[in-house]
């Protein structure tokens, strides 16, 4: 599914955001989650010298908007600097941590993702076609 005006929109509230919190080997992932509402959520990666203990920046938009006692959430975008020096942009896939969070807790859930030299939206349905079941 191709992007709207909207999602265009969210995709420049994350790169404003990155640009305001990117400290090199620290936070360098955005995450800008979009409500049903129109409220938009941002959260950046909590990178930790012991990476297993590394905080994603999408599972940290989620908990953000949770907290604040939403629900209902459209669209997911995510981005990073290409490299330390914080020249490039590119929007990046949620991994598959996430998309198991994402999925059990905004099962209609949109995602932003670059597609052939363009940018569509994904369902995370799509992204997470078997999702672990108890």
């Amino acid at each position: 599914m191709k992007i709207t005006k909207n999602d265009q929109e969210l995709l420049n509230i994350a790169r404003t955001k990155l640009a305001e919190i990117f400290v090199p080997d620290k936070h360098f992932v955005v995450s800008a989650l979009q409500t049903k509402s129109g409220k938009v959520y941002c959260a950046y990666n909590l990178k930790a010298t012991a990476t297993r203990a590394s905080v994603c920046a999408e599972s940290t938009a989620l908990a953000l908007a949770l907290n604040a006692g939403e629900k209902d959430f459209t669209t997911l975008v995510t981005i990073a600097y290409k490299d330390s020096n914080a020249n490039d942009v590119t929007v990046v896939s949620p991994c598959g941590i996430c998309r198991e969070i994402l999925h059990d807790y905004a099962p209609n859930l949109m995602i932003i993702l670059p597609v052939n030299g363009d940018y569509e939206k994904v369902s995370i349905n799509d992204l997470l076609a078997y999702p672990y079941k108890r």
